[in-house]
């Protein structure tokens, strides 16, 4: 079988240590560098995904706000000042209507 790209060590339909996790209607944030999948599933799934480069805490005031204004949330310890105060253009963001779930180990991904 061939080897993933960018992980030679890895051949395609090889088992690996993992876990699932319900992504249903919460935010949920990996390390996309990393390998991962989705299981079956019926009916619609949306997905937004983003990543950032360096240098984003250089990221414009205005679009902290416009972030914050669409539930995003940034690292506060990492933002510009906005309005005389670090990271408040986000500190307001809303806590998920529900904690995180632990998610479930299993031995195939």
């Amino acid at each position: 079988k061939e080897p993933m790209r960018g992980y030679p060590q890895l051949r395609v339909g090889s088992m690996l240590k993992g876990r699932i996790v319900d992504i249903r209607n919460t935010w949920f944030a990996f390390n996309g560098t990393v390998p991962h999948m989705a299981l079956p599933f019926r009916g619609t799934r949306m997905s937004i995904v983003y990543f950032s480069r360096r240098g984003w805490q250089r990221i414009r005031t205005e679009v902290v706000e416009q972030l914050e204004e669409l539930d995003f949330r940034l690292p506060r310890d990492s933002l510009p000042d906005v309005g005389g105060k670090p990271g408040a253009a986000v500190a307001a963001a809303p806590a998920p209507a529900e904690p995180p779930q632990e998610p479930e180990e299993v031995d195939e991904v």
